[in-house]
């Protein structure tokens, strides 16, 4: 081999090496530049749609799984996983109530703490739920209920991730019944 072919050989190979290493740095330096600037985007434009979609900053958001048929539902939240029953009159809280409830014809029943719920508007002129203890009853079991909504009406648990107005408040029943109206999981009989 004649020494004009191996310095051929040795620039056609480094010609090679430095067409391949120019080819992966452009292609490495556009990839490094798109995610610079879908970072930014997102980043300055599209923080607050992402926080409200519950993708980021989920401290200000709450789930709750849901059964629920024409304005009735049967629900809890992930955090305290209490159940609650809304059978178009009243809204029963299960695991609340103290007391022991016998059953006289055997079917499992539960103490509830109870409550009458009804719509009034605050000073800004929103919808707010206001509920009204009443005694505490025994009513079917949780239990009961989950097999009627289940089983008998087929229907399926639906999950809800829920944006809580107000992120400082404390979760709790009624903070989760006022997010569920108002984002719509369920409505009164006359609202309109």
């Amino acid at each position: 081999m004649s020494d004009k072919s191996k310095s051929n050989k040795w620039g056609d190979m480094f010609n090679e090496l430095y067409r391949t290493l120019l080819f992966f740095s452009a292609r490495t330096i556009a990839i490094l530049l798109g995610l610079f600037i879908g970072y930014y985007i997102i980043t300055t434009r599209g923080m607050e749609k992402l926080d409200n979609m519950c993708l980021t900053n989920t401290s200000n958001c709450m789930t709750v799984e849901v059964y629920r048929y024409k304005n009735t539902f049967l629900a809890r939240d992930d955090v305290s996983q209490i159940w609650f029953w809304y059978n178009g009159i009243n809204l029963y809280v299960y695991g609340q109530a103290n007391g022991v409830c016998q059953s006289p014809n055997g079917q499992p029943i539960d103490p509830v703490n109870v409550f009458q719920m009804s719509m009034v508007k605050d000073d800004k002129g929103n919808k707010v739920i206001h509920f009204s203890a009443l005694p505490n009853e025994c009513i079917d079991s949780v239990t009961t209920i989950i097999n009627y909504y289940k089983n008998e009406l087929n229907l399926p648990l639906e999950p809800f991730i829920i944006k809580r107005k107000n992120p400082s408040e404390v979760i709790n029943v009624y903070t989760i019944i006022q997010a569920m109206y108002d984002n719509n999981i369920f409505k009164f009989k006359n609202d309109v």
